[in-house]
């Protein structure tokens, strides 16, 4: 299941920076991560909300170059 870093993580030789996504298989490790405020489940709605902040921050910057 794919996960969103909110705190730098190594997991399975990989280094995962916050903001990133990591694919955790084990459930126990990712309940352990999930209640140490590691990484958080993805949601369509927080998905959704980033989509629609970088549709606005692009109309803002596209107004401002004319």
């Amino acid at each position: 299941m794919k996960y969103r870093v909110l705190s730098p993580l190594v997991y399975a030789g990989t280094a995962y920076n916050a903001g990133q996504e990591v694919d955790i298989i084990e459930n126990t490790v990712a309940k352990d991560c999930i209640e140490r405020g590691i990484i958080e489940k993805i949601t369509e709605n927080k998905s959704n909300k980033v989509e629609k902040k970088i549709g606005t921050l692009e109309e803002t910057d596209n107004k401002s170059k004319k």
